[in-house]
């Protein structure tokens, strides 16, 4: 039994010893990563934003864009002062490690300071932003731009704007990796696993109010930039920023006519709407052909020949659209997918009459249509009143199924997503 219990205390002391070695360089590989992130911020702020900032005027940036790099230049700023302090504090740790040594209580620190969060949240948002603008000047392929981008780029390296703007976002994740692989290997007795712990616990709060700021920003930037090039005499009836409504998915389809004709569009999911659009190149500009509110249209995937599917949408007059993907990959049951879930929620969610979106006319090339669908939506200057009289929207949940035909593929998770499941692994 003697020697029992001794091989059992060795096997106890190699696997500790095994532990404190991964620790070790777990903690030398934060400390690397987190130097390097230091270095990425101030290449950022000192390569890119600034020179952009300075050349605004010959890059025909407007007040806002200017605006909102100095945001960025602000936020950044401070996270790379708090970046540089923990730099440090781990060089001082690591300085002198040994197996007991903890960093918990460095990333508490860190963590914990006053404006961490609202700093990450801040610029998220700004950074949502900025990717729009930047999308917008992609789209007028302005060449001024494009070459002051990648003359800052080569002055750099291999990585550009995009690559650097990432970092801070993608920093909140990698420190839920780096705890989670510490706080494995990291044994019970441990003096750091508790701060490991609550220092875990904490990032993934940050993590889960970052992920849904970053959907917010985004949603709202698209919603913004979509009404700004929006044209066409339904247009000027729609307003697409409403309270709760989000953007979802975008894709470019092709309408089949009656007649057998295709004519290219773009379709816009919101949560509560389904926007057709036809773009007008020489405008820049999305022409609105049709809006569609979701409670108000039957939608199902149709195969048609030599294996194409179509979008099918039937309105409750029963007239009925078909849309091509013009990509192969496009995956309808995805869209099917999302405007079920979509639905769910518009009916789940108690409104009034006047809070209801409807469905609208469809334009159509026909002067008559135009003026007959001027006439009907004259009364209202949001998509939120426009409410055909012959039409009831559905509420009750149980019709929910019989809009969809086909079973949805599952959605893939979002990196923050996927870190949640780190706390049943970790309890407290």
């Amino acid at each position: 039994q003697a020697l029992f219990r001794m091989l059992l205390l060795r096997q106890a002391y190699l696997k500790k010893k095994k532990m404190s070695s991964r620790r070790t360089n777990i903690a030398r590989e934060v400390l690397s990563t987190e130097r390097a992130y230091a270095d990425n911020l101030k290449v950022l702020v000192q390569s890119f934003l600034t020179p952009l900032k300075e050349n605004s005027d010959r890059l025909q940036l407007s007040s806002e864009h200017v605006s909102l790099i100095r945001r960025l230049i602000c936020s950044l700023d401070l996270i790379g002062t708090h970046s540089a302090r923990f730099v440090q504090d781990l060089q001082q740790r690591i300085a002198v490690w040994t197996a007991s040594s903890k960093v918990g209580d460095i990333f508490l620190a860190l963590f914990f300071q006053a404006n961490f969060l609202k700093l990450y949240m801040q610029y998220i948002e700004d950074f949502s932003h900025l990717q729009i603008v930047l999308l917008h000047f992609s789209e007028k392929k302005d060449i001024a731009f494009a070459c002051f981008l990648e003359d800052l780029r080569n002055g750099c390296g291999k990585l550009g704007l995009k690559d650097y703007l990432i970092m801070p976002v993608q920093r909140i994740p990698r420190y839920c990796l780096l705890l989670k692989e510490l706080l494995s290997n990291t044994w019970a007795e441990h003096v750091d696993r508790r701060l490991l712990q609550l220092s875990l616990k904490k990032i993934l709060e940050i993590a889960d109010y970052c992920e849904q700021n970053q959907e917010n920003s985004l949603s709202l930037s698209k919603i913004s930039a979509l009404q700004s090039v929006l044209s066409g005499n339904l247009a000027k009836h729609v307003q697409l920023m409403q309270a709760g409504r989000r953007y979802v998915r975008e894709a470019d389809f092709s309408e089949k006519k009656t007649s057998g004709k295709l004519s290219r569009r773009t379709l816009y999911l919101f949560s509560d709407i389904l926007l057709v659009t036809k773009k007008d190149t020489r405008k820049n500009a999305q022409e609105l052909k049709a809006i569609f509110n979701l409670k108000d249209i039957q939608v199902r995937e149709k195969t048609l020949a030599e294996e194409a599917k179509a979008l099918v949408v039937r309105e409750a007059d029963d007239e009925q659209y078909e849309f091509i993907p013009v990509n192969s990959t496009e995956n309808l049951s995805s869209w099917l997918n999302d405007m079920e879930k979509s639905l769910k929620l518009i009916l789940n969610k108690p409104e009034n009459a006047s809070q209801r979106v409807v469905r609208l006319a469809k334009q159509d090339s026909d002067p008559s249509c135009n003026s007959k669908l001027e006439k009907k939506s004259s009364s209202s200057t949001s998509a939120t009143s426009m409410t055909p009289s012959s039409m009831t929207p559905t509420t009750s949940s149980a019709h929910l199924s019989s809009f969809f035909s086909s079973t949805p593929d599952s959605t893939s998770k979002s990196k923050f997503q996927q870190l949640k499941n780190i706390k049943n692994s970790f309890p407290l």
